[in-house]
């Protein structure tokens, strides 16, 4: 493959439901993609729309609309970090248990 290089592949799972509040809006997704997100990424990243299950800690089993996010970049001494500071600042936020996270190295090329 032309410009080839092992990158780092995160996946995050965002489910929109909360407990005690509407569910995360559009605009308030937007402004976290905007204002959290593309500062630590500036050089792209993919968002789509879904619908997910989650088996709580509860033991209840939800249905809710989700997000993914996909970050493909070369590794970095912070990138770790700036992932796990997504995830926390998501769940503080719009109180959510958790955010999923799925890592997978791979060949890529542009």
């Amino acid at each position: 493959m032309k410009n080839s290089k092992e990158m780092l592949n995160v996946t995050l799972y965002f489910g929109l439901d909360r407990r005690e509040a509407p569910p995360v809006s559009e605009d308030q997704w937007q402004r976290f993609i905007k204002e959290k997100v593309t500062p630590f990424f500036p050089k792209g990243l993919t968002v789509t729309s879904g619908r997910g299950q989650y088996l709580a800690a509860s033991g209840t089993l939800y249905d809710e609309d989700s997000k993914v996010l996909h970050v493909v970049y070369e590794r970095e001494p912070d990138s770790d970090e700036k992932i796990e500071e997504l995830r926390s600042w998501f769940c503080k936020e719009y109180d959510q248990e958790s955010v999923m996270r799925v890592d997978n190295l791979a060949p890529a090329s542009w």
